[in-house]
C-alpha cells in the first residue's frame, strides 16, 4: 500500500500431493486429521484403513479433496489405507501413524 498505511498479513497453505498422491496433515495423527487428495472433479472416492494384519478397520466416503479422519477411536499404531472410486482399484495408497 506505499505510505497509505499497512496492508492485512494473509496466511497460505499449500498441500502438495504430486509426490505420494496424497497428504495427512498432521501426521502423526493424535486426535483428528485430514487426507488430502486430487479430485478436481468431485467424484465419490472411498478411504479404507487396516491395521498391520491387514484387517479393514475403518471406512469412509467422500466427494471432496481430503477425508476428515478422527482418530480417538482408533488404537494407537500404524495403518494402512487405500483411496479409491466404486468398486475400482486403489488410486492410491500409503500409511500413517496413530499416537494418542
Amino acid at each position: 500500500m506505499g505510505n497509505q498505511g499497512y496492508s492485512q498479513i494473509v496466511s497460505v497453505e499449500i498441500i502438495d500431493i504430486e509426490n505420494s498422491g496424497y497428504q495427512i496433515r498432521p501426521n502423526t495423527v493424535s486426535t483428528e486429521a485430514k487426507i488430502y487428495f486430487d479430485n478436481s472433479i468431485k467424484q465419490e472416492h472411498q478411504l479404507t484403513l487396516y491395521n498391520m494384519s491387514g484387517i479393514s478397520v475403518f471406512t469412509t466416503t467422500t466427494k471432496e479433496d481430503f477425508f476428515q479422519l478422527n482418530s480417538t477411536l482408533l488404537e494407537s499404531g500404524i495403518y494402512l489405507f487405500t483411496i479409491s472410486t466404486n468398486g475400482n482399484l486403489p488410486i492410491t495408497q500409503g500409511k500413517l501413524l496413530v499416537q494418542h
